[in-house]
This record gives structure tokens, sequence and C-alpha cells, in this order.
């Protein structure tokens, strides 16, 4: 499991350090070129090709993978992503680095420097701890400043890439550990199914289980998306790609129960699983 940057998917609870500076820079440095991409969309029309769009900094680079990722309909998530961890790097760095100054070797030595960061350093709500960054979090900074040069190289926006042959840290494989059958039964007896929210919670935790689908996709379902009778779901997944869920019969019993007994009646939404805490706007 990846440690959550801002977002992870962001890697939570891990931010990278500096070698000289505060990470505090490192967000002022991503807001203050996504507050200046703003103003040049609003401003001008941009191109991404490289004959209209000449870039000299590290800065100058993140402003046009923002305009140009925005306007592919890239998700947001990835976006985001990508334009923290290279805020992080251009901390890293100490300045705003000119873009063609920037070596493969500036990239391992940002790797080197996460190896010997402690987790939560200077985060803004969660207490350092004596553990250094996971291999996992390491890894997905490397391959998000490797992923930025990648797209400004295939986009025409610089000549060549510096980051193409670095190689990234190995990230150990470990076996995810799984739930023994009386875990599973144990963990579903936790709703108390005699109240509308408690089954909800347990149709959800049902459903969850069986499906194996994420637990956003879950979450975000619409009524039209719960087929009791063919028995599947209609989830949209990462990348914004549909897919199909099936589910067994004791999934379409709770839920056929839960539609018909304990599912409000929320008004200004259709999803499945509405709040149950408060009134849906």
């Amino acid at each position: 499991m990846v440690e959550f940057l801002p977002s992870k998917q962001a890697v939570a609870g891990s931010n990278p350090v500096s070698r000289s500076t505060k990470l505090s820079r490192a967000t002022a440095f991503t807001a203050r070129n996504v507050a200046q991409s703003r103003r040049t969309i609003s401003a001008e029309p941009v191109s991404c090709q490289r004959k209209e769009t000449e870039l000299t900094t590290l800065s100058d680079a993140l402003t046009a993978y923002y305009i140009c990722a925005r306007a592919e309909a890239k998700s947001p998530k990835t976006i985001e992503w990508i334009s923290s961890s290279v805020g992080y790097f251009a901390d890293f760095l100490g300045s705003d680095q000119d873009i063609l100054l920037i070596t493969g070797n500036d990239l391992r030595r940002f790797i080197i420097a996460l190896q010997e960061s402690h987790r939560y350093r200077k985060h803004p709500y969660a207490k350092p701890q004596k553990e250094n960054l996971s291999p996992q979090s390491i890894e997905t900074y490397a391959r998000a400043v490797r992923a930025f040069f990648g797209y400004l190289y295939h986009e025409g926006l610089i000549e060549q890439n510096p980051m193409e042959k670095i190689k990234m840290p190995k990230v150990p494989k470990k076996v995810v550990p799984t739930f023994s059958e009386k875990e599973i039964e144990k963990l579903l007896a936790q709703p108390d199914k005699h109240t509308d929210r408690g089954f909800r919670d347990y149709a959800l935790l049902l459903t969850f289980v069986d499906t194996g689908a994420r637990l956003s996709e879950i979450a975000n379902l619409r009524i039209d998306d719960v087929d009791l009778e063919q028995g599947y779901l209609k989830a949209m997944g990462k990348g914004s790609k549909e897919r199909y869920i099936p589910f067994g019969q004791k999934v379409a019993k709770a839920l056929l129960k839960y539609r018909l007994r304990h599912r409000p009646e929320p008004v200004g939404t259709d999803r499945f699983f509405p709040d149950h805490r408060r009134p849906c706007p």
C-alpha cells in the first residue's frame, strides 16, 4: 500500500525532506505555479507545442504540464500527484532551476535524500516518526518526477529526457495479508442490522467483501448502477473507466432488503448508499 501523496493515492504522512530548505516551499512552489497556470488559461489560449511555448525553468515546465494535462482531461488525482512530487523535487534542488541543466543525477540524489528522510517530518498535522519513508513512498515520488519529464519530452516541450535511463528504486514484494473466514464473520457482525444506518453499513461491507471492488466505487454507486436481477454493479473505476462487477445471491438479497426497507428517500441525490447522518442536499 502506497503512502498517500496529498492526495495518493498521495503519499499520506510521508513528506520528503530537502537538503536545506523547508518543505513548505514545495507546497508554495506548486500552489504558485498552479495559480499562474490558471491566470494563463484565463488570459490567452495556450499551446502544448514547443514552437509556441519555450520553457526555461522548472516552474515554467510545471505550469505547462498543468495546463496541458487539464486540457487533455487527465485525472485530477494524477495531476495533483505529479505536481506535488515535482514541487518536492524543486524544493530539494533549492531554487527554480533551469530546466536544461537538470540531470538524471539530480533525481538520483533526490532518491537518496528520501531514503534518509523520516515519515511525517514537517507534516502540518501528524507528528514526526522515527521510521524512514517506506520504499513504496520513495518509488512513488521518483516515478512521478520521471513521468513528468517523460511527458514534457513526448509533448515536444523539451528536446531531451534526462530521466529516461534512470532506474526506479526497488520495492520489496510483500504478501498482502488476508482476512480469515472468522475475521470476516466478526467484521460483518459489527453493524447493528436493526437500524437503517447499521443495515446500510452491513450491506456496504458485504458488497465490499464479496466483489473486491474499490471502496470509492461502492460508495459512489447510483441507483441505476445496481442491477439486482442480473447480479452486477456498474462502477466507475480509476481513470474514469466504467466496468461491470458481478455479485452473489447473498449480496443481492442484502441490497434488495436495504433498498426496500432501510434506504431513506434523500432529496437531491440518487446515490445507492446515501449518508444516513444528515439529510442530503
